[in-house]
């Protein structure tokens, strides 16, 4: 967590206030993820349970640290997203005990707030022109593109630009999901589940199109050859799976230094799949 006191007065501060509140939720999240699969109750489990309240706590503490320092008019629509995340925040702090994947629920609608509603609010106050001066020519594009068609996903790869860029981070595994998620919503918007389903018939174990199905639905719509439509699907492949991925390759390092190191380095690789997709959906060529 970033030391010292946070101002939120300054878009780099409330950037980092939320990436503080959203690393605390990830930090829960795998808790929570491993009491899932070995089918316990966090708040029952001798080794678990003091660790879960911890990370409660830790979610607590940095909510709140949000909440006193988003009260001027200028956050006005960050503190609507904080009211909206206070009542699940408080679902959080008493749930330990009820199965894990119930508290799971609860805690990813507080993530998709933050991951999209709350990062948008905060980022409106200034959209960070140390990340612009930056910007390659592609990503120049690919942000032009989304804030015309999802002005909300255009915020959230910036952010991705601005993490990746940045000096100070200890963790990319939320980049990784902003990354995975500016894709997903842009397939969403070109795809709406509807229309997928007319043509596509869904696994047995599936409960909607997968994001490699309605990037297949519209590049053959499209007529797209099917060298060009393998190489974007395979793209999209990887990036669905990216942070998974980043979460398994946790137990093959040693030192912080170097986990953060490689994880920069993968979320750069991921990035560059999701770029050459975007790129296509978007019909932007060099």
């Amino acid at each position: 967590m970033a030391k010292g006191k946070h101002s939120g007065t300054s878009t780099p501060k409330a950037a980092e206030l939320v990436d503080d509140f959203a690393r605390c939720l990830g930090d829960l999240e795998s808790t929570l993820l491993t009491a899932k699969r070995h089918g316990f109750r966090v708040g029952s489990h001798t080794h678990y349970a003091p660790k879960g309240r911890h990370q409660v706590t830790a979610v607590r503490r940095t909510f709140l640290t949000l909440k006193s320092a988003f009260t001027s008019e200028q956050f006005a629509g960050a503190r609507t997203q904080l009211a909206r995340i206070e009542p699940l925040i408080e679902e959080l702090s008493v749930g330990l005990g009820r199965p894990a994947g119930e508290v799971l629920e609860v805690l990813r609608r507080v993530q998709q707030i933050v991951g999209s509603d709350l990062v948008s609010q905060t980022q409106r106050i200034d959209l960070g022109a140390s990340s612009a001066k930056t910007m390659s020519p592609l990503e120049t594009k690919i942000l032009d593109a989304l804030d015309r068609v999802i002005p909300t996903t255009a915020l959230s790869y910036k952010q991705v630009l601005q993490d990746l860029n940045g000096q100070n981070r200890f963790s990319y595994r939320g980049t990784a999901a902003e990354l995975r998620e500016v894709l997903r919503e842009l397939l969403d918007y070109l795809a709406p589940d509807s229309e997928v389903l007319r043509v596509v018939k869904l696994n047995p174990d599936q409960k909607r199109p997968s994001m490699k199905q309605k990037a297949t639905f519209i590049l053959k719509n499209r007529g797209v050859g099917d060298t060009t439509r393998k190489t974007a699907e395979d793209s999209v492949s990887a990036v669905e799976n990216s942070v998974g991925s980043l979460a398994r390759s946790v137990y093959d390092r040693g030192s912080v230094s170097t986990h953060i190191a490689a994880t920069r380095t993968e979320v750069l690789t991921f990035k560059g799949y999701a770029e050459a997709v975007l790129a296509e959906l978007l019909q932007i060529h060099a």
